[in-house]
């Protein structure tokens, strides 16, 4: 594992994408059907949802 690849640094990844985001390891898959995202997973992921602050940004 990359010393930069740990949950504290996707967070910071996440907040800076603009959209929801996944993090994932080797022993994860995203699938996507008609919109709907489902996580198969033996082994470590986090959603990070889209943030909105007051203001009604990100």
């Amino acid at each position: 594992m990359e010393p930069d690849n740990t949950m504290a640094c996707a967070g910071t990844w996440a907040d800076e994408i603009g959209g929801p985001a996944y993090a994932i390891d080797d022993q994860t898959a995203i699938t996507v059907t008609d919109g709907t995202v489902e996580v198969v997973s033996e082994g470590q992921w986090r959603h990070f949802p889209v943030q909105t602050n007051s203001a009604g940004g990100r």
